[in-house]
């Protein structure tokens, strides 16, 4: 099986008087999400994203990530948990606390897959990037045989530094070469967030995802992107691409029946901002 070429060592871990000051929230590495289980034992992140889920856990200010434990410990505690079931529940990996390709945190990522894809399990796992990805991560992320694992690159052509530091570039850059040396994964442009004033206009998000054609298998958008289906119908007339918001979810596991009809395209205000479905988030 391949490994990143280059070898680090293991995050420090955090103590347990360090881990008693986090957010019970943040402590705790085995969330239950309605549609699966998300994995997050690493936690700090340099990048500085204005919409980053962390402030609501009191720990943006934590730049460097840490451990909470080992991957082997971590693993145990995901499929040891009472909701995963073998084969069926979608997982998640580090998508609350941290970027899952940062340098630091990659090789627990590719350990963590490779411990899960030891185990002959086919789960369907869900990355969500938004930092540089090399070929020789594609090799690693083409190598597992078991998984069914899909690459999410968040990218919302926001140029404002405040809400997006980190530059788009380095999204489509990542689009392109994981498009391109897909083999036993999926690539998804994941356009997101959805900021008012900024890129919640048709144009706005029209003008973005078209910027970035064949770098992606399909196209998700969040629940509140409203312009989803008739980008979707665009993209596929320009360039043939295959963008259907509930065909994608529901592929990924992302969408449960239930919510599907919840959130759905409602069109444009007068005044061009996008009109959000009853109970949008």
């Amino acid at each position: 099986m391949a490994t990143p070429t280059r070898a680090r060592r293991p995050l420090p871990l955090l103590t347990s008087e360090q881990v008693a000051g986090l957010k019970p929230g943040l402590a705790d590495p085995v969330e239950y999400r309605k549609s699966g289980l998300s994995l997050n034992h690493v936690v700090g992140c340099p990048l500085d994203c204005g919409y980053c889920v962390r402030h609501l856990f009191d720990n943006f200010e934590m730049k460097a990530p840490r451990a909470l434990m080992s991957d082997e410990d971590a693993v145990a505690a995901l499929v040891g948990h009472r909701y995963f079931r073998p084969h069926r529940t979608p997982l998640q990996v580090f998508n609350r606390a941290t970027d899952p390709l940062l340098p630091v945190v990659k090789p627990h990522t590719f350990n963590v897959l490779r411990l899960l894809d030891a185990q002959g399990l086919t789960n369907h796992v869900l990355i969500i990037t938004r930092w540089r990805v090399e070929p020789e991560d594609c090799a690693v992320l083409n190598s597992f045989q078991n998984l069914r694992l899909t690459v999410l690159v968040t990218h919302s052509g926001i140029t404002d530094e405040r809400i997006e530091p980190v530059d788009s570039r380095i999204a489509a850059a990542s689009l392109r070469t994981l498009y391109e040396h897909a083999e036993r994964y999926r690539t998804v442009l994941y356009w997101r967030p959805i900021v008012p004033a900024l890129n919640d206009t048709f144009h706005a998000t029209w003008t973005g995802v078209s910027s970035c054609p064949s770098t992606r298998h399909p196209t998700m958008f969040p629940p509140a992107c409203s312009s989803a289906r008739r980008i979707a119908r665009l993209l596929r007339e320009r360039t043939a691409c295959r963008a259907s918001t509930e065909d994608t979810a529901r592929a990924q596991g992302s969408m449960p029946q239930e919510s599907e009809q919840r959130d759905t395209w409602t069109g444009f205000t007068a005044s061009g901002r996008l009109r959000l479905p009853r109970g949008g988030r």
